[in-house]
């Protein structure tokens, strides 16, 4: 018997006398493949979370995902911190933790998945131009995005006029017709000085805004709901201009017919106005007027069904003390 041997056989010895089972001496790791989770083990996993997530997330804000790392052979949780889930996610967590937790790993993250579509009149994030917006009763139509000058805090413009109840707060739906706050007026004007307010964006996280307007397919327009304003400009007569706003029921466009109008609505009058051959109905206040990727204005009145008024965009900035937003994309 060799010394190799010899020495095998007394740790045999040694270790059947204290009741254990001797694993044969060796250079080699013992092998891990007992506890590492094969692909099959992963995906039924995701499976059984995926199957899960529906009731466990309902309307939360920030919603628990799940992904394969076949590489780490792993399961990767993605869930908001933990002072933001709600009773449904806790519960979720410590399910997966309890059923698959020597191979899940959580991932504190806020994550919303969001189709990025729109059923006219709403749209899923990001906020955009020509939403219909409401609040206590009352219907306008959210117009384009702006920064304030002073502190660059986000905003949605929309017609003064709106503001009936002011401190309310705003709201929109996502394209299921899901409701969610937006947030109150910020500011507002209606009368000589002009019709314009703008509504304080409270979660600019979870809306991630973008200056986009959803064009509706239409006589001379193409379907886009996510059509860019990239620039904001001045209007002349004769250009052609087009308005979504919430409740005429598609994007309409026509010509401008005259500037620097004077329009007395009963309980104000207000001048410096664009005229124009564009179609709006009540609830289309505050939409937005646009062309070629270009703000013109805030929709505020119409003198009879197609034939409207609006705001122009740089008078409404300097009114608000914004800057209308551009998209960059």
């Amino acid at each position: 018997m060799t010394q190799i041997a010899q020495v095998r056989y007394l740790l045999t010895l040694l270790l059947g006398t204290l009741g254990l089972t001797c694993l044969a001496l060796s250079a080699q790791p013992a092998s891990a493949s007992a506890t590492t989770p094969t692909t099959s083990d992963i995906r039924a996993a995701n499976g059984w979370v995926a199957a899960s997530l529906r009731s466990a997330n309902g309307n939360a804000m920030w919603r628990i995902g799940v992904r394969e790392d076949l590489t780490a052979r792993r399961l990767v949780i993605t869930a908001p911190p933990e002072s933001a889930r709600t009773a449904s996610q806790r519960k979720l967590v410590a399910d997966i933790s309890s059923r698959f937790g020597q191979f899940a790993t959580v991932e504190v993250k806020e994550v919303r998945f969001t189709r990025l579509g729109c059923t006219y009149p709403f749209c899923d994030p990001p906020l955009r131009a020509g939403i219909e917006i409401d609040s206590s009763g009352v219907s306008c139509t959210g117009s384009f995005l702006a920064r304030s000058r002073t502190d660059n805090k986000l905003y949605q413009m929309t017609a003064g006029h709106c503001n009936v109840n002011p401190g309310a707060t705003w709201s929109t739906r996502f394209a299921n017709r899901e409701p969610h706050n937006i947030g109150p007026f910020h500011r507002s004007a209606y009368g000589p000085a002009g019709d314009g307010g703008i509504i304080r964006v409270s979660n600019p996280p979870g809306w991630r805004s973008r200056a986009w307007v959803p064009v509706t397919s239409g006589p001379d327009t193409t379907a886009n709901a996510n059509y860019p304003i990239r620039a904001d400009g001045n209007s002349s007569v004769g250009q052609r201009v087009c308005v979504t706003g919430a409740q005429f029921g598609r994007t309409d466009c026509g010509t401008v017919t005259a500037v620097n109008v004077t329009g007395d609505f009963g309980d104000a009058v207000i001048s410096g106005l664009v005229e124009a051959s564009i179609c709006a109905i009540p609830g289309d206040s505050g939409g937005p007027v646009f062309a070629r990727n270009t703000a013109y204005g805030l929709l505020i009145g119409t003198a009879s069904l197609c034939d409207a008024v609006f705001e122009p965009a740089r008078t409404e900035e300097d009114l608000l003390n914004v800057n209308i937003s551009h998209d960059a994309g």
